[in-house]
């Protein structure tokens, strides 16, 4: 039954890509399909989310030594997510007619720094 869990999730995940990349291209027109996809697209991820949560507490409880791993792995990305922003030049813009801050920018800067090693460390991964 696990198999089938992780491939179940692994597909979740795949669909949510593919529906995230497909969708972002078409919220410049703010037409309802958009408005539909992206709405599909946070279902999707909210259930990508339970599923790993979920993952993770079963993993925790058939094997608590691994508890460190995680820790390690969550203190990682916190890490990742202080050098981005750090490294983000915090710099003030205007989307549309908002204007987005500098802390909001860096905020953003830091979390696609996160987003792009994390995608770089699973595409090594896959990989290998």
């Amino acid at each position: 039954m696990t198999k089938w869990i992780k491939i179940g999730f692994v597909v979740l995940v795949f669909i949510l890509c593919v529906v995230v990349v497909v969708m972002t291209n078409q919220t410049k027109t703010e037409s309802t399909g958009a408005n539909i996809g992206l709405t599909l697209a946070q279902i999707l991820a909210g259930l990508g989310i339970l599923a790993t949560l979920g993952l993770v507490v079963k993993n925790l409880m058939n094997n608590p030594k691994g508890a460190i791993r995680i820790g390690i792995g969550v203190a990682a990305m916190v890490i990742l997510y202080f050098i981005g922003k750090g490294m983000d030049a915090g710099e003030a813009y205007n989307v549309g007619e908002a204007v987005v801050e500098g802390s909001e920018s860096k905020h953003v800067g830091g979390l696609l720094f996160l987003m792009n090693a994390l995608g770089l460390v699973s595409a090594i991964a896959f990989v290998a």
